[in-house]
């Protein structure tokens, strides 16, 4: 059995669209603060100094785990049922064409996400 992973970019677009989709998801996009890392459970880690959770990494849309986060709370939101429905879930987690599918999913999502904000700011 092959076991491939998908490694994080950290693109600093990747950040902007995911620190936006977190705060969207009504979930804190955690901050250090500046603090120095702390160690709990054997996992290195820092304290969020905006909610005070112990976090090892902040979300990151373009792996599996964290990208199922987001996937089923659009998939809650009727405001985004067509968008969602665009997409097929086992495309989504095909080892292939997974990777691609979820950042054109998460690309998608924030695309009309920042554009009904700013339809509300005109208004």
């Amino acid at each position: 059995m092959k076991i491939s992973f998908v490694v994080p970019t950290g693109n600093i677009v990747n950040e902007e669209r995911d620190r936006f989709l977190t705060h969207a998801m009504g979930d804190c996009w955690h901050e250090d603060g500046g603090g120095k890392p702390v160690t709990m459970f054997a996992l290195k880690g820092h304290i969020c100094s905006r909610c005070g959770l112990f976090y090892t990494v902040r979300n990151d849309f373009s792996t599996l785990e964290d990208f199922l986060k987001l996937y089923e709370w659009a998939r809650g939101e009727p405001g985004l049922a067509d968008f969602v429905a665009e997409f097929r879930a086992r495309d989504l987690v095909n080892e292939k064409r997974g990777p691609g599918a979820r950042k054109r999913f998460a690309d998608g999502l924030y695309r009309i996400l920042t554009a009904r904000g700013r339809e509300r700011e005109d208004a």
